[in-house]
């Protein structure tokens, strides 16, 4: 009996479109400033990331906003099942740790799959042709529909990692729960 690995179970999966995932044929789509937002001058990319491409700012501020409006919703959530504070759960669970690095690993090595240039001869680079944040399921996007979702995504980020930066900061200072 021949053993797989998980990690060749990953590449199959990443690569391929099991689990219904649709490959997303879809031009790259890279905006400077979204609405609310598009006639202030806040997103200026060539002031502080000089040399960095564009495509790669934007898929970082994907990945953190994905992760702060997870982090927005299960912050007050575990502390309606504990009386303990929210910003000390990992610490008293660990258990949730490797499950929680795992999921972002793998988010990653999916990115890195379908996104990024040979890191032997471009490291850091990410191909022309990837859409920033595009995991290669579309959840029923259109290409229609898709500029106006990839603005509420990002939108919808932004404001998660200030609010999910005000609830750590409150409890840390009231050493209170949220709710």
């Amino acid at each position: 009996m021949r053993c797989v690995s998980l990690s060749s179970v990953v590449v199959v999966l990443a690569t391929t479109s099991a689990f219904g995932f649709q490959d997303a044929k879809l031009k790259p789509d890279i905006r400077g400033p979204t609405a609310p937002f598009e006639n202030v001058k806040l997103f200026d990319q060539y002031v502080f990331a000089k040399g960095v491409q564009p495509a790669y700012m934007r898929e970082a501020e994907l990945k953190h906003g994905r992760l702060a409006m997870v982090a927005a919703l299960l912050l007050p959530l575990s502390e309606q099942f504990s009386d303990r504070l929210g910003i000390n759960f990992f610490q008293e669970n660990p258990e949730f740790v490797v499950s929680g690095l795992s999921l972002m690993v793998l988010n990653e090595f999916t990115s890195m799959v379908y996104g990024w240039e040979d890191p032997l001869v471009k490291p850091f680079a990410l191909k022309e042709d990837y859409q920033p944040g595009d995991l290669k399921f579309t959840l029923g996007v259109t290409e229609e529909t898709m500029g106006t979702q990839m603005d509420k995504e990002l939108n919808n980020g932004r404001l998660a990692m200030i609010g999910i930066f005000g609830m750590m900061v409150q409890e840390l200072v009231t050493h209170q729960q949220l709710f």
